[in-house]
Formats: structure tokens, sequence, C-alpha cells
């Protein structure tokens, strides 16, 4: 069974001040567990999301001029 509640902040930090030491301190563990976790989580990728939008010149792999003289 879930719960979800739509509650602004001061209300959660009220709630939060009304528990016993011991419940404040799983609560801190909690969601600091829960926000490490999120933050580990990278985005998904996005195939094929440049296509089209990189062109690449013709000459990409002829050797640059500046570089002539050490060849």
């Amino acid at each position: 069974m879930e719960l979800r509640l739509n509650i602004g902040f001061e209300q959660v930090f009220s709630l939060a001040n009304q528990l016993s030491q011991r419940e404040k301190e799983k609560l801190i563990a909690a969601l600091s567990k829960s926000v490490n976790k999120s933050r580990d989580q990278k985005p998904e990728r996005q195939l094929g999301k440049y296509q089209g939008k990189i062109k690449i010149a013709r000459d990409f792999k002829e050797p640059l001029d500046d570089f002539k003289e050490y060849m």
C-alpha cells in the first residue's frame, strides 16, 4: 500500500519536528539514501539525437597544411 500526499516544505518540516530523535535519524538516513540513489541514476541516452546536424568535411582525413613540413 502506498500513500502519497501533496504537502509543502513547511508542513514536512513541522511534522519532522514532532518525531522522536531516533525517528528523525531514521528519516534523515532514508532521505539521504534516496537522494544519493537519484544522483547516481544517469539519464537515458537518446540515439540519433544529432543525426543530420553534424557534417564532416570530405577532406577530414587529409593532412593539415600546418604539418606538411613535418611529414
